[in-house]
């Protein structure tokens, strides 16, 4: 009895400072997120998904319009968002959060990404900066954990797909029979 009453007590004092770091490790989560532009990277250009769809399926073709209204209503930034703060949340601690932020703010990153990624144009200063970040193990894990936003989004496009087929085939439906009058 002794010992359930220890390990409430334990679960209780620790309880709100695990809610704490929860709290802070998803604002250097969303930090990240703003810093690194994955707002703006990710939001879905729903013309560009339905020319996807029609290029893996030119049968879609009459259906661009009903693709495009499909997808404004179901692909936004608020619906994904929580699956991007998941994937920095799982894989990056804290400290590792405040390093890349600072990565991400710095100027060095800034000029970086303006030179549409070659390094060699920056002063040698700068240079080193993302050198020393992009070389070490903390930069190559965020590099390559980039690579799951891309994958997370196409999942989406895929899971909002199946989760509302019906209103799919019901706009699609709808526009066969709009074409064939």
């Amino acid at each position: 009895m002794k010992r359930l009453l220890l390990i409430i007590l334990l679960i209780t004092i620790s309880a709100p400072s695990l809610l704490a770091e929860d709290a802070i490790k998803k604002r250097l989560a969303d930090d990240l997120i703003v810093n690194f532009s994955i707002k703006e990277s990710t939001n879905f250009n729903v013309e560009k998904v339905a020319d996807l769809i029609i290029e893996n399926e030119p049968q879609f073709k009459p259906y661009r319009e009903v693709l495009i209204d499909f997808y404004t209503r179901h692909l936004t930034w608020e619906k994904i968002k929580p699956t991007f703060e998941n994937i920095i949340m799982k894989e990056f601690s804290e400290d590792d959060l405040v390093r890349i932020n600072e990565f991400l703010r710095s100027k060095a990153f800034k000029d970086w990404t303006e030179s549409s990624g070659d390094i060699k144009t920056l002063p040698e200063a700068e240079q080193n900066i993302i050198l020393e970040f992009t070389g070490k193990d903390l930069g190559i894990h965020f590099f390559k954990v980039t690579e799951d936003f891309v994958t997370a989004s196409n999942k989406f496009i895929g899971k909002v797909t199946l989760e509302n087929k019906e209103e799919l085939e019901a706009m699609i439906k709808k526009k066969t029979k709009e074409l064939t009058q």
